[in-house]
């Protein structure tokens, strides 16, 4: 069995071994499925720090659900049984992974593998079962739109960055500020791939003042790019 079917297996088997007959059987289920990532994504980043970028795209992107889900345990009523059985779950869970690790199992391969399941998209039918889930919250928007944004930047894609954009419904100055790709601002990203289309939409897309009250004319300047495309586009912008 290969780790990423082996991956599957463990959390496959973890739901369903759920007693049918719990009357908290969502709850543990949402549980399980949550840390199951959870656990993995922390271990790939502690043991493989070159997976570090991606872990914590993942993790923007099941963070609202972990928080909504330790927000409905807080005000359920649990019996000391049911407490034991959560933290049981989560030891299992737990354990198979530090026997991964124990075993040179927890390779890139298998972390890439978890990241790819988390982005491609949570089952939110799951999710919904304990009555936790919430619509996505800025945070959720942030993790999904930095799982893509830095692939269109980097491969200067315009158009395929615009159509996600529109598909997403969102508006990229509503998250601009909270996005990096690789440590770097957006437009830094774009103006140290040579990026020109899409810097350049990202430029207009962003408000004149939002543009002055970043530094990435500044950062231009001390790396090589005072006179990029994009630089020209934000002084354009900022009248700077």
């Amino acid at each position: 069995m290969n780790n990423v079917s082996k991956l599957v297996f463990v959390l496959m088997l973890s739901l369903l071994t759920l007693n049918a007959h719990s009357e908290n059987r969502n709850l543990l289920k949402v549980s399980d499925y949550l840390n199951f990532y959870h656990f993995n994504i922390n271990s790939c980043e502690e043991f493989l720090p070159t997976t570090f970028s991606h872990a914590n795209t993942a993790r923007n992107v099941i963070k609202p659900y972990v928080n909504s889900l330790n927000e409905t345990m807080s005000t359920t009523k649990l019996s000391d049984k049911k407490k034991l059985m959560l933290a049981a779950r989560k030891l299992v869970i737990r354990s198979s992974i530090v026997e991964q690790v124990s075993e040179n199992e927890l390779t890139s391969a298998h972390c890439l593998a978890v990241f790819e399941m988390v982005n491609a998209g949570l089952d939110i039918a799951l999710l919904k079962l304990d009555g936790s889930y919430v619509n996505p919250s800025a945070e959720y928007v942030k993790g999904n739109l930095n799982s893509f944004v830095c692939d269109f930047i980097a491969t200067d894609d315009k158009n395929r960055l615009r159509k996600k954009l529109r598909k997403e419904k969102v508006k990229l100055r509503n998250f601009y500020d909270g996005l990096t790709c690789n440590g770097l601002s957006l437009l830094q990203f774009a103006m140290k791939n040579n990026a020109n289309s899409v810097g350049t939409y990202i430029v207009k897309r962003l408000s004149s003042n939002q543009l002055k009250r970043r530094f990435d004319l500044e950062w231009a300047g001390n790396n090589g790019h005072s006179s990029s495309v994009i630089a020209d586009a934000i002084i354009s912008r900022t009248g700077f």
